[in-house]
């Protein structure tokens, strides 16, 4: 049996208050915003260019030094402009067809930088081509610039190579203002040495070097005709025969000039 425990009145009271749980009330309301948090009207925000202004004009006068003060930094630091005027270089075209490809830069490598060099390659034209935008403006070339001149296959294949060398006579005539340098047209090894191709770019190269000796203004520039210079393919020259090609260029012209 189970004894009763005597339960007096002040143990019930503190056994009511134990488990009875006590709360907390608040009373609802907002919450106030500060007035230091509130955005006024926003300030704008500095900007730093990091950059440079290009000065369009670096020139100083001759009263530069007598009052410094004045002067940008960046200007005081510039070269003064010399009054002196640039030197024209000579101008020097080479122009033909498909053997010209690379010439021009070989030719600009052998000679000073007083010589402009400019290459106008047209593959597979005939002469007439080749010379037309020339033709079309005779008067832009003087006795200080140079014309190279290197083409004549396609009319010797179409067994026209008289024409071919009218064509050259023609321009020759056209441009007496200007000095000419001719080029003869190599063999071809892609087809056979007694090729009837081959037996009239002789007859030709021939012809061209009694035509030319007849003009004060035109000179004849010899190419190789040993397979060993030329490309796998018997076309075109190789890249150390187009080298040398361009030194014998240079040459010719330096000696024009007598330099």
């Amino acid at each position: 049996m189970t004894e009763d425990i005597p339960v007096g009145p002040l143990m019930m009271s503190s056994y009511k208050e134990s488990t009875v749980t006590q709360w907390t009330e608040f009373a609802a309301s907002r919450r106030k915003i500060r007035s230091h948090t509130r955005h006024g009207e926003s300030k704008p925000i500095p900007v730093i260019h990091n950059q440079y202004k290009v000065l369009k004009n670096c020139y100083i006068s001759e009263y530069a030094n007598s009052d410094p003060v004045g002067i940008h930094p960046l200007v005081r630091n510039c070269k003064i402009k010399s009054n002196k005027s640039t030197k024209v270089k000579q101008k020097n075209v080479i122009t033909g067809d498909s053997h010209t490809r690379g010439i021009a830069s070989e030719i600009q490598l052998n000679l000073e930088d007083d010589f402009e060099i400019q290459g106008i390659v047209k593959p597979g034209s005939d002469l007439a081509a080749i010379t037309h935008t020339f033709n079309r403006d005779s008067g832009a070339l003087t006795k200080q610039d140079t014309v190279v001149v290197w083409g004549g296959i396609s009319y010797i294949r179409r067994n026209e190579s008289q024409k071919g060398l009218c064509q050259i006579r023609n321009f020759v005539e056209r441009h007496s203002q200007t000095d000419v340098l001719i080029l003869n047209v190599p063999n071809r090894f892609d087809l056979e040495a007694h090729s009837c191709v081959n037996y009239e770019v002789n007859a030709f190269n021939r012809k061209l070097d009694k035509y030319m000796k007849s003009f004060q203004n035109a000179t004849t520039v010899e190419v190789t005709s040993d397979r060993n210079h030329f490309t796998k393919h018997g076309l075109h020259l190789n890249r150390k025969e187009k080298e040398q090609a361009a030194k014998t260029i240079a040459s010719s012209i330096k000696e024009i000039f007598k330099l």
